[in-house]
């Protein structure tokens, strides 16, 4: 998820229909489920990345030394 959130558009995340071939009903469905979490992430990477920014600015260099 950390690259995910520092470079989402340099990761191509497997499509649901990818995991057709495994043979456990529970992993794949697993799988899925995973798959659209990371899939919702990173769609949503450049809201998440204004909303902490906002939340924590940037500290001034002279209260970060001390």
């Amino acid at each position: 998820m950390e690259k995910i959130y520092e470079c989402p558009e340099n990761y191509r995340l497997n499509k649901p229909e990818e995991l057709n071939e495994l043979k456990n009903d529970l992993v794949k469905a697993i799988g899925i489920q995973i798959l659209q979490a990371l899939e919702d992430f990173a769609s949503n990477v450049e809201f998440l990345k204004n909303d902490i920014d906002s939340a924590f600015p940037e500290l001034p260099d002279d209260i970060l030394q001390k």
